[in-house]
């Protein structure tokens, strides 16, 4: 927020009076801090590219679609399925403008020297592959790493080849984040990223549905238990009356082997989930209007009440793909067949696999 010249808005906030003749300024400095960043400007390229083709998106989606997608909808046995179809084929339309109109180059290597003089970085930077650690002398040597790649850029390093190898080994503890990011350490950049590559965002008001990939939360007895849903997406729909879900419990893990983030009560929450078929449990929830299971708001919250009362919290929704990802891995461990041959033969097999 602005103030016009003589606000009252007090000595803290003093610096956000701005006069007439300083405001265009002002405003294109305020814009550009807000957008400054690699992927601040994919976003606005994307935002762009579709303002550009819309009209080539209009003629391709047009009217004359209207009849036979009416059509479609008539033929389901519940009609309202047919907006999510709608959606789907919207947002690929749009996915495919982004494709052909390359809008990831703004977040590709023609950009990273600008960004990187940016950063105001003082170096020479120590990057550590766990215990093990690389220094960037200069812009340059840093600007090298990210063209190429951690694993390539330890090869071409100064460090032994023991060492070189050591650190390959723990490249998954790469500490990169902490020295290029403008946020405190405290809270996670690298779990934020997670959490937008792996979890759909919530933007609008309307409450959510349970289907394969909700994460749950609730509360027994003083001890909190967290939920993923593996219910298949097509019977997550049309429920008459009510129906049982499916469920995989998560725990939080307490060091750095997780395979999920959510966000509890403002917190980072890393959580892992079991691969045993025999942990899965199931609740049964009544039907909400259109034949889906839908949450209920209650202050911050949105809430999911199953049949006998018990409230479960929504966390968070997983991206499809995720979800199935999970979905697929219980499902490949109940197909599992229990042979018993020789011991001797499944020792000699085991050591044919490891090769």
């Amino acid at each position: 927020m602005l103030a016009k010249p003589g606000t009252d808005v007090g000595r803290h906030f003093k610096d956000q009076e701005v006069s007439y003749a300083d405001l265009p300024y002002r405003a294109v400095a305020e814009f550009t801090k807000a957008v400054c960043g690699l992927v601040p400007n994919t976003v606005l390229g994307a935002i762009a590219s579709i303002r550009e083709n819309t009209s080539r998106l209009i003629a391709h989606l047009s009217r004359e679609l209207d009849a036979p997608y009416l059509t479609h909808r008539a033929l389901l046995p519940n009609p309202d399925d047919s907006e999510q179809l709608l959606l789907s084929l919207i947002a690929s339309e749009c996915r495919a403008v982004l494709e052909d109109e390359d809008v990831g180059q703004f977040g590709g290597l023609g950009w990273l020297s600008t960004w990187i003089e940016s950063r105001n970085l003082s170096f020479p930077l120590n990057v550590s592959y766990g215990n093990i650690s690389v220094k960037l002398t200069d812009p340059g040597s840093l600007k090298r790493l990210l063209e190429v790649g951690a694993q390539a850029h330890l090869q071409e390093s100064s460090l032994s080849p023991s060492k070189r190898a050591k650190a390959a080994k723990q490249l998954g503890e790469l500490d990169l984040t902490g020295l290029l990011s403008d946020r405190n350490k405290d809270e996670s950049p690298d779990a934020l990223f997670a959490l937008l590559t792996t979890q759909r965002p919530h933007y609008g008001a309307n409450a959510p549905i349970l289907t394969l990939g909700s994460i749950l939360r609730d509360n027994v007895g003083g001890t909190t238990h967290y939920w993923v849903c593996i219910q298949p997406k097509c019977d997550a729909v049309r429920v008459e009356k009510r129906r049982r879900f499916l469920f995989l419990p998560l725990e939080p893990s307490p060091d750095n082997r997780f395979c999920t983030v959510t966000f509890d009560q403002g917190k980072v929450l890393k959580l892992r989930r079991t691969r045993k078929p025999y942990e899965i449990t199931s609740f049964t929830f009544p039907a909400s209007a259109n034949q889906v299971v839908r949450a209920s708001r209650v202050g911050d919250d949105f809430l999911f009440s199953t049949t006998s009362k018990k409230k479960l919290t929504w966390l968070g929704q997983l991206r499809d793909e995720i979800a199935q990802q999970i979905a697929h891995d219980v499902s490949t461990r109940l197909s599992r067949v229990g042979a018993n041959p020789s011991e001797w033969l499944r020792y000699a097999e085991r050591r044919l696999l490891q090769g």
